[in-house]
């Protein structure tokens, strides 16, 4: 019974932490409330997963020694103060980029990694799930927070003044979540005893999972940072430009869940080559059909289903090949992808429109770019046997 107390808390914990793909609807508001720069605006969100990425190493070692709790309380408070340093000294763009990017993705990583590790430990048998489940719930989060961010802006509140509530909310509720995590009896010493796969990066594999997750960030997080106003330039309806970025956070949602299922009916290697290759045709249509409102939104779900894929698909491929307590040594490699999606993704929409008033050449790149990541994964990923990966 107590996994399932377990499985709940940080479901709770991940529910809270969906923030960053609300981040569309707090990019329009700074810049047209607040007078901020496109680039301003989508650095922080760059920021946000830079720093996710390169602080996932650190906090996969920080698990392991010194476990969930104490793993979940650091990245919890970190990640709401971060919102309530936005929400208090946002105004200045510096303190937004340092407390609402630079701060936030530290925070995120730590939590969100103590989170899933800790589930797939008490569910041994059901890995698959354990990760959909998790990767859903944060999905969930950023459909529920943008719904409450969209509420609360309504109603008058600043985009800071809705920071300041979600950075409160979040360390009450993450914080007091937290002390409900722990190892399985047993698991903990035999966790920390995990070492890296030897031969890993020579593998064709390992840089299948690397490009495909990659491309597939890269190109969604071009798209989300900044939905609405690509609807805008595109000449979308304002009355179908509302419901953009819940839209796309609902596919996101739903498609952590379901690529989740098809990887386990078709493979990673099927799965993921169609993730891209949808992804591509469904940018692509976008540029064509978007000024359409309801196919604006048909076209925003799908995007956000196949962006969703990213966050499943090579974490449980990582889990089956190498091991769940590799995760957060391999896994974590995998997802510095996240670092170059984060300085290119973002920025590329936000400089193509300071620089051409327009949207599409960075979403005629990330159709492009989704495309040969499908052909390069294609090409390069192979199932290796687990006898042929050996820890030191």
């Amino acid at each position: 019974m107590r996994r399932y107390w377990i499985l709940a808390a940080a479901m709770g914990i991940e529910l809270l932490l969906g923030f960053q793909y609300t981040w569309g609807i707090f990019d329009r508001a700074l810049q047209e409330d607040h007078g901020f720069s496109a680039s301003s605006t989508q650095a922080v969100l760059a920021a946000q997963l830079v720093v996710f990425s390169v602080t996932f190493l650190a906090a996969g070692w920080v698990l392991h020694h010194f476990g969930p709790r104490i793993t979940t309380l650091v990245g919890g408070l970190c990640y709401g103060s971060s919102l309530l340093i936005g929400g208090t000294f946002g105004r200045n763009p510096h303190a937004l980029f340092w407390g609402t990017g630079v701060l936030f993705g530290l925070g995120l990583a730590f939590t969100y990694i103590s989170c899933m590790v800790t589930v797939v430990k008490w569910f041994p048998r059901y890995k698959g799930v354990a990760t959909g489940l998790i990767v859903a719930f944060y999905g969930i989060g950023s459909f529920v927070l943008a719904g409450a961010a969209r509420w609360l802006l309504s109603r008058g509140l600043s985009a800071f003044g809705v920071l300041n509530v979600f950075g409160v909310t979040a360390i009450a509720g993450i914080c007091l979540l937290a002390l409900v995590l722990c190892d399985p009896p047993g698991v903990a010493a035999a966790t920390r005893r995990a070492r890296f796969p030897r031969g890993v990066l020579k593998t064709g594999h390992f840089w299948a999972l690397a490009v495909g997750y990659f491309t597939g960030t890269c190109a969604g997080l071009s798209i989300v940072g900044s939905i609405e106003r690509i609807g805008r330039t595109l000449g979308t309806p304002e009355l179908w430009l509302a419901a953009a970025v819940m839209v796309f956070a609902l596919g996101n949602t739903v498609g952590r869940v379901a690529w989740g299922i098809f990887t386990d009916v078709i493979g990673t290697r099927g799965a993921a080559t169609l993730s891209l290759l949808s992804q591509s045709a469904c940018i692509t249509a976008m540029i064509f059909f978007g000024h359409i409102g309801p196919a604006f939104l048909l076209l925003a779900l799908f995007i956000g289903f196949n962006f969703g894929a990213n966050f499943v698909l090579y974490v449980s491929d990582v889990s089956k090949t190498f091991g769940p307590d590799r995760v957060g040594s391999v896994y974590a490699l995998v997802n510095l992808g996240y670092i170059a999606s984060g300085f290119l993704g973002p920025p590329s929409s936000g400089l193509s429109f300071d620089r051409w008033g327009s949207y599409v050449p960075s979403m005629y790149g990330a159709a492009a770019l989704t495309f040969a990541g499908a052909l390069t994964f294609l090409a390069l990923h192979r199932s290796v046997p687990p006898e042929d990966i050996k820890a030191f």
